[in-house]
């Protein structure tokens, strides 16, 4: 009886031995098949956690292309002026507050943002008279510099293009972008200079609303 007892006890032990074993040595097989797609007739077939990572990543891919088309266009750029004028021109566009630069052919050169009036300067073809480095509104005591003039307001002042006033601490008076000057058309202080230095006398300045 103590010797049947032996047999059957070793004989359950042997077979959970060799389960255990079985089991150890399937097991790094089932992991690769998970991670391993699987075919559907022609059509592999994606374990759900592979699924989710393609998911995850055609999600990210969308996201991307969605921020990159969301994002604001700029000033579309400037048309050549058509015909060729024969002398360089300066246009004014009142209602988008930029001024673009063409060369004597009629290329676009720059365009940058400006502050004009709100009256002045009116709408018409002008052309540059004469310039001053620097100079001052009666008005406020404000000075700017870099004065290039192309035409006089009602009251005989003049108007042209200069950079951005400042107040006698030395401070800007106003911005860009607005018409909210007195009359003249506000430049950043590197666009006025470049101005003055590259359209002489006769320049061509166009003002459209």
């Amino acid at each position: 009886m103590r010797a049947r007892r032996r047999a059957v006890a070793l004989l359950g032990a042997l077979v959970l031995v060799a389960a255990v074993a079985t089991a150890w040595a399937l097991w790094p097989k089932a992991a690769e098949a998970e991670a391993t797609p699987r075919t559907l007739g022609a059509h592999p077939v994606l374990p759900v956690r592979a699924k989710a990572v393609v998911i995850d990543g055609a999600a990210a891919r969308m996201k991307a292309l969605s921020a990159e088309l969301s994002k604001p266009a700029g000033p579309p750029p400037p048309a050549p002026l058509v015909p060729a004028p024969g002398v360089k021109t300066i246009l004014l566009d009142k209602s988008e507050q930029m001024v673009t630069l063409y060369t004597a052919d009629g290329k676009p050169l720059d365009r940058f943002q400006c502050a004009s009036g709100h009256t002045y300067p009116r709408v018409g073809t002008y052309k540059v008279s004469s310039r001053k480095p620097s100079s001052m509104y009666l008005g406020d005591g404000s000075t700017f510099k870099h004065f290039v003039i192309f035409t006089k307001a009602d009251t005989g002042t003049n108007i042209g293009f200069h950079s951005i006033p400042h107040d006698k601490a030395g401070n800007d008076i106003g911005g860009l972008g607005v018409p909210e000057s007195h009359g003249c058309v506000r430049l950043a202080d590197e666009k006025a200079a470049f101005i003055y230095d590259w359209a002489p006398n006769g320049t061509k300045v166009v003002v459209q609303k």
